[in-house]
Order: structure tokens, then C-alpha cells, then sequence
């Protein structure tokens, strides 16, 4: 985790209302529990509230979180759907640019032929979806 992922989760906690944490269980409907202070606790002092929790109200406040929390790292797959609008210009000067020590001319068109296969199936995927 790295600092702005700690600070969204903080932010996301301050922006959970009750009703939210009702429905999750997280607290007794009609904020009864606790003598009907935990809504009280949750707003003044909400990292001693979450630290008592058990570990049921616990998961289900991380579930509230967790799902307001931006996909931190998209899927290898849509990354490669992305990358498939790569075009045989691009991967000649990748190749060319990038080529390691030793390769030879024939090293190099098989890795076109590889690339722009991988490109193309990208680009049928993408068309299905």
C-alpha cells in the first residue's frame, strides 16, 4: 500500500454513512447497539471503532471499503487489448530499437510474426466485447 492508497481508504471511511454501515451489518439497525453510540464512535473516533470490531463487522466494513476503492491494477488482459492497437510500423521500430545482443535478421521476423499475431487475436477480442 502506498500513501495515496492509505489516504482513499481513510477518505472512503469518512464517506460511509450510516445507512451503509447498517445494511452491511457493520451496526444494529436503528443505531441501538452499544447503548446507540457506535454511529457517534464511528464519526468521532473511527480508527478506535474499526480496531473494536469483531472480526464479522470487521469484514463487512472492509467490504464497504474495499469496493469504493479504484481498481489499483487493471487486468493483464484489458492492458494487452490496449496495447493491440500496435500496428506493424510500431512493432518493426520496437524490435529494431529494442533488439537484444545476438539476434539475427531471422530472430527478429519471427518476433514480428509472434507480435503481430498477438496483436491481431487483441484485436478480435476487443471487437467481441
Amino acid at each position: 500500500m502506498n500513501a495515496a492508497q492509505f489516504r482513499n481508504i481513510l477518505v472512503t471511511l469518512m464517506n460511509i454513512d450510516m445507512d451503509e454501515l447498517v445494511s452491511a451489518g457493520v451496526i444494529a439497525e436503528g443505531n441501538f447497539d452499544n447503548g446507540g453510540g457506535s454511529w457517534r464512535r464511528f464519526n468521532d473516533e473511527p480508527l478506535i471503532f474499526v480496531a473494536k470490531l469483531d472480526d464479522t463487522r470487521l469484514e463487512a466494513l472492509w467490504k464497504l471499503v474495499e469496493a469504493r476503492q479504484p481498481k489499483a491494477d487493471r487486468d493483464l488482459l484489458e492492458q494487452m487489448v490496449e496495447a493491440a492497437t500496435v500496428g506493424a510500423d510500431e512493432i518493426d521500430q520496437i524490435l529494431q530499437f529494442y533488439r537484444p545482443e545476438g539476434w539475427h535478421e531471422d530472430d527478429l521476423s519471427d518476433a514480428k510474426k509472434g507480435l503481430a499475431t498477438i496483436c491481431a487475436a487483441l484485436a478480435a477480442y476487443e471487437a467481441q466485447k
